[in-house]
């Protein structure tokens, strides 16, 4: 599957690449004293809900800084010279797309084992405050022993939900990075385009999944006897979300192949 290939293909950056080097080594931009009371003021209240969306935000972060880089490159000239070295413009974006995902080991901080811990519990505590206002998602009115395995079943399903959304929400940021400023090489228009499209393609891919695994598949499943139905249910709904969120990554990898007229040589270390 071409969503895997790629999340490997993340492990190996191109080290000896100048413009990989060049951003990885980039100080980072000191914090203005405003905006960091703002954050101070505004954590309490978007902490516990920020770690379930954390891959989307970082998703967005990267898109709009890997836009904006691609982007300068291009007002500079550079872009064109560098791409005429064997890796051509794939390689130029996917140097700099990959030294923002190492820099300050940006993606290993978000797939700690503290991190992954808070988003369980996190939406564990939503699960459970949900079932106390209305009709309790698990349902628990069968034997004890099949009460069990169906709650275990809901919480592997909902965590394999939450694995799969984080990986398709960083490749999908990545990708919009790698080609919104091919499209358009302005700087700022870059990275607000990023921005925009990003989100446009997280909350319409959110409204398919939802529509899918809440309206549809209960209909098609109505006439399957309990319990049956209900495991089939939590297994179809991962299933439908993976599956939206590959066609949607099989879409953006194309366009960014087709736009910076990538070879097979050039797209080996990130699809083998």
């Amino acid at each position: 599957m071409l969503t895997w290939k790629l999340w490997r293909g993340l492990r190996q950056p191109p080290f000896k690449h100048p413009l990989y080097q060049e951003v990885i080594g980039r100080p980072a931009a000191p914090m203005a004293a405003s905006l960091g009371c703002v954050v101070v003021l505004i954590a309490p209240f978007v902490l516990l809900p920020a770690l379930l969306f954390l891959s989307t935000a970082y998703g967005l972060r990267w898109a709009m800084q890997i836009a904006s880089t691609i982007a300068r490159e291009h007002e500079t000239r550079r872009y064109e010279l560098v791409a005429l070295s064997p890796e051509g413009a794939f390689g130029v974006s996917r140097a700099i797309m990959s030294a923002y995902v190492q820099r300050n080991e940006s993606l290993a901080q978000i797939q700690t084992v503290g991190a992954w811990v808070l988003r369980l519990a996190f939406m564990l505590t939503i699960m459970l405050a949900l079932t106390s206002l209305s009709t309790p998602i698990l349902t628990t009115d069968y034997a004890p022993n099949v009460n069990e395995i169906i709650t275990v079943l809901y919480l592997v399903t909902m965590a394999v939900a939450i694995y799969i959304d984080h990986v398709h929400s960083v490749l999908v940021g990545l990708l919009v990075g790698m080609w919104i400023p091919v499209v358009v090489p302005r700087r700022l228009d870059a990275s607000m385009g990023a921005l925009l499209v990003y989100l446009l393609l997280q909350v319409t891919a959110y409204l398919v999944v939802v529509l899918g695994c809440f309206t549809l598949l209960p209909a098609l499943l109505g006439s399957i006897p309990r319990p049956y139905n209900t495991v089939l249910l939590a297994l179809l709904r991962v299933v439908v979300l993976f599956a939206v969120r590959e066609i949607l990554i099989r879409w953006l990898w194309a366009t960014v192949v087709r736009q910076t007229n990538a070879t097979p040589s050039e797209l080996e270390f990130m699809t083998r």
